[in-house]
């Protein structure tokens, strides 16, 4: 079955690279990890299309338009926004899991937690990883941090509009990453 999907950037991985980023979303940032005192740059967004997909600016912020299967929607956004997942695993995964060790334990859990995941997710994350060019086990990684950690993670704000609440009859969801960064 098709969907169409209208949202703000609400994959996870995203925005915990845009929040490590130092991207101001109105919450206070308590300390920045090592890699962004070092004078990180966040990595610009650019329009385009792919697919179904695209990419946009609505107001100065990057909104992405995604349509199709959860496979083919994660290609889409694995391709529009493959710079910013690349920096994401690149930096941020390596940050999180800095030794082998934490990185293979995490991978462990993440085989525990893979049979509870609904095939939907993994679909797009499966696309996703096709066209960005990050292996599944990165996005699932970056995904699943938020369960590994919520010992000292305060969490995310999100906002959800119904599509009859929202411009245009379509329903919107925004989410960012409130922690430290």
């Amino acid at each position: 079955m098709k969907r169409v999907l209208s949202r703000p950037l609400v994959f996870l991985p995203l925005l915990v690279f845009l929040a490590a980023s130092g991207v101001y979303f109105g919450c206070e940032v308590v300390e920045m990890p090592p890699y962004v005192r070092a004078g990180h740059q966040p990595v610009p967004f650019e329009e385009g299309t792919f697919e179904n997909g695209e990419l946009q600016f609505v107001d100065g912020l990057p909104v992405l338009v995604l349509r199709g299967t959860p496979r083919e929607m994660g290609r889409q956004a694995g391709h529009l926004c493959r710079k910013q997942i690349r920096a994401m695993a690149d930096e941020y995964v390596d940050f999180v899991y800095s030794s082998p060790d934490k990185k293979a334990a995490a991978r462990r859990r993440v085989n525990t937690m893979k049979s509870r995941i609904p095939d939907s997710y993994l679909e797009e994350l499966r696309g996703m990883s096709a066209t960005s060019g990050v292996s599944l086990d990165d996005l699932l990684l970056a995904n699943l941090f938020v369960d590994f950690h919520c010992d000292f993670i305060p969490m995310c704000t999100a906002v959800y509009f119904g599509k009859n609440a929202a411009l245009g009859g379509k329903a919107l969801l925004g989410r960012n990453l409130d922690f430290p960064s």
